[in-house]
């Protein structure tokens, strides 16, 4: 991910190892237990939404409410996952990256708005920005 030191952008090595380890721990997870391929799909659609959204917020990740916030979205968003790809998707094997990636960017873009306005100081009776 990026930080902002001075005027240069750099990322955290931390942050990459995190990120790393989660999705490589999700993707032995599909392949253990012998997963169709579709299922990496899954893992991606869930991975970048909502690591991305949370590595945003870092200013956040203190306070109760933020990661009560991404908790219900997550378990809202799993539970519409498991619906397409075990219940519309039963008959597919592979599911594509291309295809999933503009579901991605939506995902991304409705989790990053949903959490910044669910969090606006004067919504939640904070002073902290972000």
């Amino acid at each position: 991910m990026l930080m902002k030191r001075g005027t240069k952008l750099r990322s955290s090595k931390w942050e990459n190892v995190v990120d790393f380890t989660l999705g490589l721990a999700a993707a032995l997870v599909v392949i253990f237990v012998h997963a169709p391929d579709k299922w990496f799909a899954a893992v991606y659609c869930t991975g970048v939404p909502f690591l991305g959204t949370i590595w945003c917020f870092k200013k956040r990740w203190h306070a109760v409410r933020f990661w009560s916030m991404v908790a219900v979205l997550f378990v809202i968003h799993v539970a519409i996952m498991w619906f397409i790809f075990a219940v519309l998707l039963r008959t597919v094997t592979e599911v594509g990256l291309p295809v999933c990636l503009p579901f991605i960017l939506l995902e991304s873009a409705l989790l990053y708005y949903t959490v910044k306005r669910l969090g606006e100081p004067q919504l939640v009776g904070t002073s902290s920005n972000l």
